[in-house]
């Protein structure tokens, strides 16, 4: 079994893109990469206004490809996927480890 997903289109021909998440599933967690601080730390707002696009555009992704495996509406899938991540945000209790790091 692939343990990496391959890059998506455009992604290895733009020498300006740049990972922000990893998403791991494992026996035990669910773990988590992320790439944060891409904007100077006095412009909060528009790294929060950026996660929230990326989220909503994986949302969109995720309720396509679901669509396609499924034969099921990406509308419905949609509302789906955001009534359970708002249920599970509701109701998180998970501990976090780990901290930021320079990347290098």
């Amino acid at each position: 079994m692939e343990r990496e997903l391959s890059l998506p289109d455009g992604a290895a021909e733009d020498a300006d893109a740049i990972e922000v998440a990893r998403v791991w599933v494992t026996r035990q967690d669910l773990l988590v990469s992320l790439n944060v601080g891409l904007y100077p730390p006095e412009e909060s707002a528009g790294e929060t206004t950026a996660w929230g696009d990326i989220l909503a555009d994986t949302v969109k992704h995720l309720a396509k490809a679901l669509s396609l495996r499924y034969d099921l509406s990406p509308a419905v899938l949609e509302q789906e996927i955001m009534a359970r991540c708002n249920q599970s945000l509701c109701e998180y209790s998970k501990s976090f480890s780990g901290g930021l790091t320079d990347g290098t």
